[in-house]
């Protein structure tokens, strides 16, 4: 662009034909454009009108404006972001930012929150009821509970445990949630106080057990539990969850 006129428009191509060549200026504004982005902008079309004539043949929208050195940057250098992960689970990565930062806030829902102790206390809790009832490695603990703490609580307390959990959205019809429970055969539920009716009426096997994470009794037994981390030796290579899709076929 030129420094020393203000642009008539965002962006103009100016063509004069000079001798057997032809010279192309952009007139762009400054206020709206870099330099770099009209410089690229030149070198693409720039190759645009080499490749048209070359190819005169194949439609414009077929001819490649990328420089090579482009396409290595675009498809190669900004996409090396491939890392070493740790071949730890993620509780076992939660449970070391709770080293690093036990009194920072972890979770908020609507005026609670919990610090990233309290939330691994609770989870520790969760995690030791749960194998006191017979979880462990690869077990499936199905979870019907509402957006809240005690969501977060429970799914971690379900890893803490080594187990995988089965999420049950409580808005479902009552056949698909019976359903998945059936087909997992998870043996455990747990849920709220307000959805125990919901569960109640298919709930007749006593293999199906129900934690009510919030009910008085059960939450007074939670809190006797240990708060205390696991540790029992969860590797990475174990289920984590089990999630079912709405189905073509409106199965889960």
């Amino acid at each position: 662009g030129r420094d020393t006129q203000v642009a008539k428009f965002d962006l103009s191509l100016y063509v004069e034909e000079r001798g057997a060549g032809v010279y192309l200026n952009f007139e762009y504004a400054k206020d709206l454009f870099e330099a770099s982005t009209i410089e690229r902008l030149g070198r693409h079309f720039e190759r645009l009108l080499e490749e048209m004539i070359l190819e005169p043949h194949i439609e414009i929208s077929r001819h490649n404006i990328i420089s090579q050195e482009e396409r290595q940057q675009l498809l190669i250098e900004w996409n090396r972001t491939e890392v070493l992960y740790p071949d730890k689970t993620v509780h076992q990565l939660f449970e070391e930012q709770v080293e690093r930062t036990p009194h920072n806030i972890a979770l908020i829902y609507e005026d609670q929150s919990l610090t990233y102790q309290e939330l691994n206390n609770r989870a520790n809790q969760v995690g030791h009821c749960l194998r006191n009832l017979g979880v462990g490695s690869d077990t499936l603990v199905a979870i019907a509970v509402n957006r809240s703490l005690e969501m977060v609580v429970s799914i971690l307390g379900i890893l803490k445990a080594g187990a995988a959990y089965v999420p049950l959205d409580p808005s479902y019809p009552l056949e698909r949630l019976q359903f998945m429970l059936e087909d997992t055969k998870a043996e455990i539920l747990i849920t709220q106080a307000h959805l125990q009716s919901t569960f109640r009426s298919f709930l007749v096997d006593s293999a199906n057990r129900m934690l009510v994470i919030d009910d008085p009794v059960q939450v007074n037994y939670l809190e006797g539990c240990s708060i205390e981390n696991l540790n029992i030796g969860t590797l990475t290579h174990h289920l984590a969850y089990v999630i079912y899709t709405s189905g073509s076929t409106g199965r889960p």
